[in-house]
């Protein structure tokens, strides 16, 4: 979402972004180092922003960029609605486009990159980043409390709080890091799969874990 906030003239931290990326790439960057900088320079460069105007962007980018969207992600959380299985996202991702996302696709946020606001604007500071282990580790506590955690899906070392809280954890291949979670109760798939090959193993799954 940042280019998108950049092309509107409302984030000027685009360059810091990219070098940040390249250098991850490279391998100069550890996953959670990379998600530490890449949070620091979102909430800064946001800092002064009204947070109505970047939702209302952050609204846009969701329209423009649902496409992109895995091709199982719609079916999947249709299928688990109609299980009455609650879907509820803690991302590292900015909570300003998940909020949309949220509403578009039907999921709950239990945990995102969160900035600190005060008087209707961005101070520059983060409430929440769970991009960072610990902090996933501690939104999934949180959730865990409440209710029982039937499946999980992940794509990184830093979802491995979320992935053991569950009986299985499928896991998401093809990411550009090379932090891929492995445990005993993980189903691995790749991010192209058919939504059907990925809705069969769901069910099989979950009608295995609700007979034991």
């Amino acid at each position: 979402m940042v280019e998108f906030l950049a092309d509107r003239g409302v984030f000027g931290a685009l360059t810091d972004i990219r070098a940040t990326v390249e250098r991850f790439r490279q391998g100069a960057l550890p996953y959670e180092e990379f998600c530490r900088r890449m949070a620091d320079a979102y909430a800064s460069a946001l800092a002064g922003q009204a947070q109505s105007a970047i939702s209302a962007t952050a609204s846009s980018f969701v329209a423009s960029d649902s496409r992109e969207l895995f091709s199982f992600v719609s079916p999947l959380c249709s299928y688990l609605a109609e299980q009455n299985v609650r879907v509820i996202v803690v991302s590292g991702a900015p909570e300003e486009p998940l909020k949309q996302y949220a509403n578009a696709i039907g999921f709950e946020l239990g945990g995102a990159l969160r900035l600190k606001i005060e008087n209707g604007c961005y101070t520059g500071g983060i409430s929440e980043n769970c991009g960072l282990g610990g902090e996933k580790e501690a939104a999934v506590r949180r959730l865990a409390l409440s209710r029982e955690v039937a499946a999980a899906m992940g794509a990184s070392t830093s979802d491995l709080p979320l992935l053991e809280a569950a009986p299985v954890g499928f896991v998401v291949l093809g990411a550009i890091h090379n932090s891929v979670p492995s445990g005993p109760n993980f189903v691995p798939f790749n991010s192209g799969i058919d939504p059907t090959a990925l809705l069969q193993s769901v069910k099989r799954h979950l009608a295995a874990n609700s007979r034991r």
